[in-house]
C-alpha cells in the first residue's frame, strides 16, 4: 500500500498522528442479484421489543400478528480497498438487506423496516478517529427495473472497523416513517462506500 503523507491533529494538543488510508467500497463476489420477496406474519410483541413499533398499550396487541412482505437482496462479498493500490482493508461477507412492508393496525398508514445484516473482518485496519474520521459509510442504492433510484439509505452509524474483528457479526435495524413508496417498484440494489482508516 502506498503511504499517504501524515496529517495534523485537529485536536486542542496539536501533533503528528499515524498516516491514514483512503478506503473504496467494491464488490468481491455477488452470484445471487436477484431479490427474494416472501410473505409472512410476525407477532406485534416481537416488532415492539426490537423497537420497530410503538403501540399507545403495549399489552392489547398480546396475541395480535402483523401481515408482512419482505424483499431481500444478499450479496457474497465486498471489500473495502486501498483507494490507491487496492490493497485490502475489511472485508463485509454474506452483506444482507432485508426491506419488509407491513400496515400499523391504529392508524392504517404502511410501517417499513430495513434490515442490513454481515460479517465483518478486518485486515490489519481500524477506523480513524481524528479530524475526518469516523466510522466507514456505506450507501445503499435501491433502484427500479429500469434503473432509477427510487430511495438511498446510509448505515447508521456506519462500519465501525477495530482491529479484532475477525468475521465479527454485524446486525443494523432501520424503521423508515416517511418514504415508504418506493418498496413496491425496487428490483435492484447497488451500493458505494467511502471512509478513512488508519493500521493497527
Amino acid at each position: 500500500m502506498t503511504q499517504k503523507s501524515p496529517q495534523e491533529a485537529s485536536s486542542p494538543v496539536q501533533g503528528k498522528i499515524p498516516p491514514v488510508y483512503n478506503g473504496k467500497l467494491i464488490t468481491d463476489e455477488d452470484d445471487q442479484q436477484e431479490i427474494v420477496q416472501r410473505d409472512f406474519s410476525a407477532p406485534a410483541q416481537l416488532l415492539i421489543q426490537l423497537g420497530l413499533w410503538f403501540p399507545l398499550d403495549s399489552s392489547v396487541w398480546d396475541d395480535f400478528h402483523f401481515e408482512l412482505t419482505s424483499k431481500t437482496r444478499k450479496i457474497k462479498r465486498m471489500r473495502f480497498v486501498d483507494t490507491g493500490d487496492q490493497t485490502p482493508i475489511a472485508t463485509l461477507t454474506d452483506f444482507t438487506v432485508a426491506a419488509t412492508k407491513g400496515t400499523d393496525p391504529q392508524t392504517g398508514k404502511p410501517l417499513l423496516w430495513l434490515g442490513m445484516d454481515y460479517r465483518l473482518t478486518s485486515h490489519g485496519y481500524r477506523i480513524f478517529d481524528g479530524y475526518d474520521g469516523g466510522p466507514m459509510a456505506v450507501q445503499l442504492n435501491f433502484r427500479s427495473s429500469a434503473g432509477g433510484i427510487v430511495y438511498q439509505h446510509r448505515l447508521s452509524p456506519g462500519v465501525k472497523l477495530a482491529c479484532g474483528h475477525n468475521n465479527f457479526h454485524v446486525t443494523n435495524l432501520h424503521a423508515e416513517r416517511y418514504w415508504v413508496d418506493w418498496f413496491d417498484p425496487w428490483q435492484k440494489l447497488d451500493r458505494d462506500g467511502w471512509g478513512t482508516v488508519e493500521q493497527c
